[in-house]
């Protein structure tokens, strides 16, 4: 897997908690961008975008383009519409 293309995102959102509802400022992230894997079919490019939360990293990728032909290395296998698929790891 290689990361051809990198981003990142920082945003902070306003928060307030029990019980002396102070106003503060939550930050957070997200790096985003393309990779590519090396698959027995061929190059596979991904868009994809990691972030975090509460102690949980979350990876989602969306296939770029329309098709993957030969999908996995299995020849004649064509996946469309491929997105969306996520890891969350704790």
């Amino acid at each position: 897997m290689e990361l051809t293309e990198i981003g990142l995102r920082l945003y902070g959102i306003p928060s307030s908690s029990y019980p002396d509802w102070k106003e503060q400022m939550v930050y957070n992230f997200n790096i985003f961008g393309k990779m590519v894997i090396t698959a027995p079919s061929g190059p596979l490019v991904l868009s994809y975008m990691i972030g975090g939360g509460n102690g949980v990293a979350h990876l989602s990728a969306d296939i770029v383009g329309d098709v993957w032909s030969d999908a996995f290395g299995v020849k004649g296998l064509t996946v469309s519409q491929l997105g969306g698929a996520n890891l969350n790891v704790v």
